[in-house]
């Protein structure tokens, strides 16, 4: 409902670098298109390496994630046309490592530029995908969790940054199309009602729809994920009392504060439920599993982090 405005503007900019090599032919006009795509499929999956790394410390860990990003036949095939799964996870996974950055700098103008440009990023994959929102509660948890110095400057910095890279793509929606954002908005939520009339919205079926395109977005990581998912909450609560209580993280600038990385992965995890519940009821669910193509990509330094 927010007319993906960034989108387009990155596949226009794709075309006009595309126009000296014969893009101006309507025939191949898309191929430019096509190659930005596979493009940021790429970098989705680098980025997605690195906050792995930056996350967790482990070189291991981010390569089991690298593996796992490559070997999504979710991200392969949406890599393959024009459409905005490869960059809506390239910037969603750059959000992450700006905020991994944000809350590990010790003076308050650092982490502030850091969760700001977090949050102009997070904005734009927000225009391109909008159920992306709902993973926005990683930010707010992380704040109780890693309790970074100057936490609540950060969390004003994300939200004006997300704010200006998102009205900004609203704003020129509405001059491109004509059509009120909160016309586009009200037409959206009744097509949404005519979709659960149609196909209602069966929760308890949800859940096999919510296992099998887990699956599909990422099978390494979904048969990790799942596949431990019982022994995960049944022993970490008590490894993490018992590291908790054995060792400490360093204080300095240079990791987040008093928090292990088991500890931060279960809360990385949890933050996760909004986007979980938003599938789980969702009436498309049975047809589209690239909704759950997001949820899988966060999830996946979890998986790496178990193996």
């Amino acid at each position: 409902c927010l007319r993906r405005w960034w989108f387009i503007a990155f596949m226009r900019l794709a075309w006009l670098v595309g126009l000296p090599f014969g893009a101006s032919d309507p025939a191949v006009a898309f191929v430019p298109m096509k190659i930005a795509v596979l493009l940021s499929s790429a970098g989705a999956v680098a980025a997605l390496t690195a906050w792995t790394y930056k996350f967790t410390g482990r070189v291991s860990t981010a390569a089991i994630a690298a593996l796992m990003g490559v070997a999504s036949p979710s991200l392969l095939a949406y890599s393959s046309t024009v459409m905005t799964e490869g960059p809506t996870l390239l910037l969603l996974t750059g959000t992450l490592i700006c905020w991994e950055v944000a809350i590990r700098r010790d003076r308050a103008t650092g982490s502030c530029t850091w969760a700001m440009l977090a949050g102009l990023l997070f904005g734009v994959a927000v225009s391109m995908r909008e159920p992306a929102l709902f993973l926005a509660a990683w930010p707010l948890v992380s704040c109780f969790s890693d309790r970074p110095r100057h936490r609540w400057k950060m969390l004003a910095a994300a939200i004006i940054g997300m704010g200006v890279s998102l009205g900004f793509a609203i704003l020129m929606a509405w001059q491109w199309s004509g059509v009120d954002p909160l016309a586009a908005m009200r037409s959206y939520s009744e097509y949404m009602r005519g979709e659960r009339a149609i196909y209602g919205a069966h929760s308890g079926a949800n859940v096999g729809y919510v296992v099998s395109h887990l699956l599909l977005a990422t099978p390494l990581s979904g048969v990790v994920l799942l596949g431990s998912c019982a022994w995960a909450i049944l022993s970490l609560p008590l490894r993490l009392v018992r590291r908790t209580a054995a060792s400490r993280c360093d204080t300095s600038a240079h990791t987040p504060r008093d928090i292990t990385v088991p500890r931060r992965l279960m809360w990385l995890g949890l933050s996760t439920l909004p986007y979980v519940l938003m599938t789980w009821y969702n009436p498309n669910l049975i047809f589209n599993y690239r909704l759950l193509l997001p949820l899988a990509w966060v999830l996946v330094p979890i998986a790496a982090y178990l193996l």
